[in-house]
């Protein structure tokens, strides 16, 4: 699996922090703060699994899911709050269901994973 899991919740994590000190300050900072505290929860998960090295299809697999689900949720919210771009209102709620898809797969993984 490599460190990129790591990367991208370093990212996440520094995204995180900067979505919500911008949604203390700024118009539409409901959305702002959604996405980044949607960043938050998941860039610790994110950086300490890319560090483990565990790597299995299950982890794989949940993890593309949470990063996806992460780009399209907080991407979409962010995007709609600096730009006013609602071409794509459903990314978020897909966002969310990938990062729902994400969890459940990393959790059946750890259910029927090796011991």
């Amino acid at each position: 699996m490599g460190r990129i899991p790591a990367v991208f919740g370093g990212f996440a994590g520094a995204a995180g922090v900067a979505l919500l000190a911008l949604g203390a300050h700024h118009k539409g900072g409901a959305n702002l703060t959604t996405a980044g505290g949607m960043l938050m929860v998941h860039a610790p998960l994110l950086y300490l699994l890319g560090l483990s090295g565990a790597g299995g299809l299950m982890q794989r697999s949940g993890l593309g899911f949470i990063i996806m689900g992460l780009i399209l949720f907080s991407g979409s919210l962010t995007l709609r709050v600096f730009t006013g771009i609602t071409l794509l209102p459903m990314l978020a709620p897909m966002g969310g269901s990938a990062l729902i898809l994400g969890w459940t797969i990393l959790a059946i993984g750890a259910l029927i994973g090796k011991r």
